[in-house]
């Protein structure tokens, strides 16, 4: 049975994120398995420079920007 799976992190290793460690590459390799069983698998990065959307074999990464508001 396919699922869509979404998971959120704070870092990625992919050229257009920031910084990386341990929990990042854990979610890379994590998603990268789920992808190759079939599975759907969307990661947001949250805390970056811009918003978009890329691929990473098959990982959906959505790169979401810092937001500021005032109150």
């Amino acid at each position: 049975m396919e699922m869509t799976l979404g998971l959120l992190t704070p870092e990625y290793p992919h050229a257009l994120c920031g910084a990386c460690g341990g929990i990042g590459s854990s979610i890379q390799n994590n998603a990268r398995a789920l992808v190759e069983q079939g599975h759907r698998v969307h990661v947001f990065v949250y805390g970056q420079t811009c918003s978009q959307i890329i691929d990473d074999q098959g990982v959906q990464v959505h790169l979401i920007a810092i937001q500021t508001f005032t109150w």
